[in-house]
This record gives C-alpha cells, sequence and structure tokens, in this order.
C-alpha cells in the first residue's frame, strides 16, 4: 500500500509543472517564510527527479535555496546536507558575497569541505543569547527582495560583518515616516533552547529593546504569538506555559507605532510528560472482551475537498504524513499507537499550484474503528469559513503559495 501511494505521489508530481514550484520556493525564501519554502521546494525537487531526464541546474537551484531557507530556520545540519546535494549536481557552484549573507556562505562552504564543526555564528558572536532565527540575521537577494532577520541591529552592534543586502525583520504595510528610526529589538528566550516536558514555560524577554528616537521611547507597544494559537499584546516579557507537547515557533514583536514592527522568533519544543509503566494484567479468559492495549493502532480517516479548478496542494499532518492532493476530493489514513489520546495534531497544507481563482478547501475527518474521536477543530492560519465538529472550511484566493494551517486533539 505504501509503495502504491509513493507511486501516486511521484506521478501527480511528474504531470506537473516542477519549475512553477521551484519559483514558488525561491520566492517565499526571498520572503521569509521558510517553512513554506522547505515544503514548495521539497515537493519541486521531487517532481524534478520523476522527470525523465532532470536538468542538473534546477536540481543545484532547488537545493541550494532549500538549504537557505534551512539556514535560516536555523537547522544547520539540514542546510548543510542540502548544500550537498546542490554541489553534487553543480560542482562548481559558488556564492557571491553581493548575494548572500555571510551566515548563509559559512554554511555552504563548511558543506563543500565536509566540515562537522558548526559555523552558524562567527567565532566571536556573543549574541547567541538572542535565540532562533532572529539572532541569525539571514537574508537573500535574486530580486533585492530581504528575509527575515529578527534582532539584527542589536546583533550586529555586538558582531559587525561586512556589508550585504538590508535586512528587515517583519513584514507590515506601515511605512517609516522622514526622520523616523525603527526600534533596535533586544530577543531574549529563556531558557535557551527553547525545549522542555509538558507544562513547559518560556520567557520572552524584549526589555532591553532601545529606539534611537528619544520622542519615540515611550510608545513601545509589544506582541507575542507563542505558535499554539495563544496571543498576547502587553509587556515588554512574557512568560507562557505549552501544556501540550510538540514543536512551536514562538514570536516577538515590537513598534514605535510609526516605523514597521521588528519580529524575532526562536523554535520550541515541547517534550511529552513520561507515562507511568504499565502494570500488568492477568489473561482475559475466553468469555472475557479482550482490552485494547499499548501496540494497537487507532484509525483516524481524512478528506481534502479542493472546489479550485488546476490546482494541487500539499499536506502535513504532525510534521509526518505528507499528501499531494489535486482538485476534487482525495482521502487518507493516520495511523497513531493507541495510549496516543490527548495528542494535539497540527495540519499545515499550502497552495503548490493554482490558476488564481478563488474557492473553498474543506477538511473532514472521521474514526471508522471508534478508537479515537477528532476534537477541538480549531483555525491557525487562513481564512476559516466554516467549523463543525468533523469539519473545516478554509476560503482561497488561489494564489500559489497560499498557506492554511489548523489543530485538533486526536483522542
Amino acid at each position: 500500500m505504501r509503495g502504491l501511494l509513493s507511486a501516486v505521489i511521484v506521478a501527480v508530481l511528474a504531470a506537473q509543472n516542477p519549475l512553477g514550484d521551484l519559483s514558488v520556493g525561491i520566492r517565499q525564501v526571498e520572503e521569509g517564510d521558510f517553512s513554506s519554502a522547505v515544503m514548495s521546494l521539497d515537493g519541486a525537487i521531487q517532481a524534478l527527479r520523476a522527470a525523465p531526464d532532470p536538468p542538473a541546474a534546477d536540481l543545484a537551484r532547488g537545493f541550494l535555496y532549500k538549504g537557505v531557507a534551512l539556514v535560516g530556520l536555523a537547522q544547520e545540519e539540514a542546510a548543510k546536507a542540502a548544500f550537498r546535494e546542490a554541489l553534487r549536481h553543480e560542482p562548481s557552484l559558488a556564492l557571491s558575497p553581493r548575494e548572500f549573507s555571510p551566515r548563509v556562505i559559512r554554511v555552504f562552504e563548511a558543506a563543500r569541505k565536509n566540515r562537522k564543526k558548526s559555523v552558524l555564528y562567527p567565532p566571536d558572536d556573543t549574541a547567541k543569547k538572542a535565540a532562533g532565527i532572529g539572532a541569525l540575521g539571514v537574508a537573500v537577494i535574486a530580486t533585492g527582495a530581504v528575509a527575515a532577520g529578527g534582532a539584527l541591529a542589536a546583533a550586529a552592534s555586538r558582531n559587525p560583518e561586512p556589508p550585504t543586502t538590508t535586512t528587515t525583520t517583519t513584514t507590515t504595510s506601515t511605512t517609516t515616516p522622514p526622520g523616523n528610526h525603527p526600534p533596535i529589538l533586544d530577543f531574549v528566550v529563556r531558557p535557551d533552547p527553547a525545549e522542555g516536558t509538558a507544562p513547559f514555560p518560556l520567557t520572552i524577554d524584549m526589555c532591553g529593546t532601545v529606539d534611537p528616537d528619544p520622542e519615540d521611547r515611550l510608545r513601545l507597544r509589544y506582541r507575542y504569538d507563542w505558535g499554539d494559537g495563544t496571543t498576547e499584546q502587553q509587556g515588554c516579557s512574557q512568560t507562557h506555559t505549552y501544556v501540550l507537547d510538540g514543536g512551536f515557533r514562538a514570536m516577538g514583536c515590537v513598534t514605535d507605532e510609526r516605523s514597521v514592527e521588528r519580529c524575532a522568533s526562536t523554535p520550541v519544543r515541547v517534550l511529552p510528560r513520561q507515562a507511568p509503566s504499565p502494570q500488568p494484567h492477568p489473561s482475559p479468559s475466553p468469555s472475557t472482551t479482550p482490552s485494547y492495549r499499548v501496540g494497537w493502532v487507532r484509525r483516524l480517516t481524512w478528506t481534502s475537498s479542493l472546489e479550485l479548478p488546476a490546482s494541487r496542494g500539499q499536506v502535513v499532518i504532525d510534521g509526518r504524513w505528507v499528501s499531494y492532493p489535486g482538485t476534487g476530493r482525495a482521502d487518507g489514513v493516520i495511523e497513531l499507537p493507541d495510549g496516543s489520546g490527548g495528542k494535539r495534531m497540527r495540519v499545515e497544507a499550502q497552495l503548490v499550484q493554482a490558476g488564481g481563482q478563488g474557492g473553498l478547501w474543506t477538511f473532514e475527518f472521521e474514526a471508522p474503528d471508534g478508537l479515537s474521536r477528532w476534537a477541538g477543530l480549531r483555525p491557525i492560519a487562513g481564512t476559516a469559513v466554516r467549523v463543525t465538529a468533523t469539519s473545516i472550511t478554509f476560503r482561497l484566493e488561489g494564489k500559489p503559495g497560499e498557506r492554511v494551517a489548523f489543530a485538533f486533539d486526536a483522542r
């Protein structure tokens, strides 16, 4: 069954336009949407590999920009692996300081020389306390677009590097008035790295942020997005407790209300609490109904209904299950080990091909064996127009790269 599913996925990818997907992924890198870029570029790379005679230059380009996105996500080893694949397809590949940041070039050259030691930070970088991609300041070029930078101004003052493309942090529609300067974000997380067992408290401290304009120092406003559906808009330091395990991205932003918003973020990993050791149970007698034991499998069925003409999506469930549904209806099954009740599941879906015509994307769920139920469906990203106990519907504009996300509890 798994082999058949893989073959279907490869066939779907091969029938589409991989170069279109590649351009979507590169644009997402340039815009700083690194997580979506990795998904798009992976789809483009798979489609290129499925072609009878895949062009080495396009494969090298796909792996190169995937590596840049992974540097932006602070995933150094995965970035090195992507860069090595790019070099395998194009051994003469070299990065120009005019086009890529020093940090990207350091990781790329370390991959070329097969160095194991981390080079994400320069040897004298003291800004490591500003966790996450905010402290990395990854800038990419191509069309002069800028990617996320986080606490770049503060980090640059402590550890100046050769000049590269000007880096900003976030993207709002606000323009900076003449003579106004945006605040210099100081982003600190405790603990660092942000990893622990649920319930896990995480503190984001931005109290070291300064504004070059004295008249704006009392105007600073702070915003927090903890990545689990919780947001706050008060104080320069906040602590949030994660009660469910999983991977999240916590973000802090500051603005003086007259200039662009400055943001930085950090990956958060929350581990499940250790379950108590199971107590032995007597074997059931022939007349006793057997109980469900650890090791049994829970089957959860999901359905995607994509109502956009000539479109194709990519769906990632809990970071593991990947599907590439096209226009119309597509079904899938998730298998979870017994004992996983209460686990929060996250679904990330995005359009990798679309014709620009708007429509709806609906996800429906059921547990046919009665062992598990879907509960607490709640949107995270995108425009949700309908939510029921067993389904959620989003309205889409029909643009490639458009993303929706939601969460639910398996119990």
